[in-house]
């Protein structure tokens, strides 16, 4: 019987090996678009959790430092006779002191070019810089040893008039709790701005001097601030009204919450928003790098005003 050879034994044919080849490269490249899109959903999904992280970490802070503005313990801070609010740079001394508690915050608006903050860190041009006045948390007793150059505060309910005095002055905190002497609080205020290369930045005011800034969060493209002042007519209907600095020195001691809006940038800069235009805090905002955006905002009352 003859064998039966068949054409199989020599092999594929070219148009076969065409034929795979084409559906391998078909495969490659749906395999290579469903890799690469699921890359970008996880980048982008990185980029919108680190923009939250850093959100979420500004509005705790804002929220607790804005809510304290204007503490300064036992007394009625409506009392004292401010005359005017402070600037912002300026070194408080002890009657300083006294004619800045009636206001809890003050500001700038719309921060120009080359603006330095007192002299030093260049300040993000077109962004909001505020200031925050109010006491530390911790009580300090007098019979302790104070910090000479900070200046404190004993205040009483039962007093209207507070003592404020430095800490190498301790005998002059002659007010008493029971038998003890009042505990007094360390007076502090803090400047909040963005720094040129898009880092938000703190400022403190203690032991009589300013400290070197303190970076918080690294990609905030945009701050902008609104005053929640109350009227002092209110019979036109509601009692409150949101403003931009500057305001009036009336207006400052009537300031009673703040709505802060941010704008944050992550480092990924695969995504691009470029030409997207926002509009919030009455000014219209057009993105103008590559890059991943979220706007966040928060209105905090101030808890001493309220």
């Amino acid at each position: 019987m003859k064998g039966y050879t068949s054409n199989r034994d020599c092999g594929y044919s070219i148009i076969e090996l065409l034929i795979a080849a084409s559906i391998g490269l078909v495969l490659v490249g749906f395999i290579h678009n469903i890799v690469s899109k699921t890359l970008w959903v996880v980048k982008e999904i990185e980029a919108s959790a680190e923009v939250l992280e850093s959100a979420q970490y500004l509005i705790g802070l804002l929220s607790r430092e804005i809510g304290l503005a204007g503490f300064f313990g036992d007394f009625n801070t409506v009392s004292l006779p401010g005359s005017a609010a402070p600037a912002l740079c300026q070194t408080m001394s002890k009657g300083q002191v006294v004619k800045a508690m009636p206001y809890a915050v003050a500001g700038i608006d719309n921060v120009a070019n080359d603006y330095k903050l007192c002299g030093r860190d260049t300040v993000l041009p077109g962004t909001d810089m505020i200031l925050l006045h109010r006491s530390a948390i911790d009580q300090k007793q007098p019979s302790n040893k104070l910090q000479s150059q900070q200046i404190y505060i004993q205040g009483s309910f039962a007093s209207p008039n507070p003592i404020i005095e430095r800490g190498d002055h301790s005998a002059s905190f002659i007010l008493r709790q029971g038998t003890m002497p009042k505990p007094g609080l360390a007076w502090q205020q803090t400047l909040y701005y963005v720094s040129n290369d898009n880092i938000l930045k703190q400022r403190r005011f203690l032991k009589g001097r300013y400290l070197n800034s303190e970076p918080l969060v690294d990609g905030v493209q945009d701050f902008q601030v609104e005053y929640v002042v109350r009227k002092l007519d209110v019979t036109s209907g509601c009692g409150e009204e949101y403003l931009s600095a500057p305001l009036t020195d009336a207006q400052w001691k009537r300031v009673v919450a703040l709505r802060v809006h941010f704008l944050l940038r992550s480092s990924w800069q695969g995504q691009s928003q470029k030409g997207k235009v926002l509009n919030y805090a009455n000014r219209i905002y057009a993105i103008q790098d590559h890059g991943y955006y979220e706007l966040f905002k928060i209105l905090v009352p101030i808890m001493n005003k309220l």
